[in-house]
């Protein structure tokens, strides 16, 4: 028990909440239906559906000619690094 509060004390877990609810934040300005994401689900949520709406946005910007495809490849990359 002792050592558990001592955990739940610890400079790495303040990063880890503080990091959590910078994120939730930041996600749920720019779309409110990820407000009730639990720290939990949000690995696979910015894994799963922001990434996948990265890819749609930035794919559909290459076909519009808005991107070139390299710098369009380069963002997807930069952006799956970010998120995992």
């Amino acid at each position: 028990l002792a050592i558990a509060n001592l955990y739940g004390r610890s400079a790495f877990n303040r990063y880890y909440y503080a990091a959590y609810l910078s994120v939730r934040e930041m996600l749920q300005s720019g779309q409110p239906d990820y407000a009730g994401a639990s720290h939990s689900d949000l690995p696979g949520l910015l894994e799963g559906a922001v990434l996948k709406r990265i890819k749609v946005e930035v794919r559909r910007q290459v076909k519009l000619h808005l991107l070139i495809h390299g710098d369009g490849e380069a963002m997807i990359h930069v952006a799956t690094a970010a998120l995992t």
